[in-house]
């Protein structure tokens, strides 16, 4: 199995995989179970909904929840952080979505801190760096 599909839940790229990645992930990181794909789909909109929403009323008392993307980095093997969103609303137990650079987001499946997540990467990496050399 490839180091990405070991990190990441693939998400339908069906135009809502932001809203869908984000809300598979606050599940995880809630340590619910994932939602089946009618209802990831349904929680997505009603998240792009609530999203919008609140743009359009701009308050400063929005609920957010944050939100860290990631990206793989293929020449070293390992997540770059890209972009931190919502650190207003608190830095502990973000959110973590991997993003493709073209358009499209997974749910990283385990929902790690950031130095974890390193630590995480860092033995992956190692573990497969010693499976090569076999």
């Amino acid at each position: 199995m490839m180091f990405e599909e070991r990190i990441k839940s693939g998400i339908p790229g069906d135009g809502r995989c932001l809203f869908r990645s984000v809300v598979h992930g606050d599940c995880l990181r809630l340590g619910k179970p994932s939602p089946s794909e009618a209802d990831e789909r349904e929680l997505a909109d009603e998240l792009r909904a609530k999203v919008t929403d609140e743009l359009i009323k701009r308050r400063a008392d929005t609920e957010w929840v944050p939100i860290t993307v990631h990206m793989l980095d293929k020449k070293t093997n390992s997540l770059k952080v890209i972009a931190e969103y919502g650190q207003e609303y608190g830095k502990e137990n973000p959110v973590r979505v991997l993003y493709h650079g073209y358009g499209h987001y997974d749910t990283l499946k385990n929902q790690f801190g950031g130095l974890q997540l390193k630590r995480f990467c860092e033995e992956l990496d190692h573990v497969l760096y010693r499976q090569l050399r076999k």
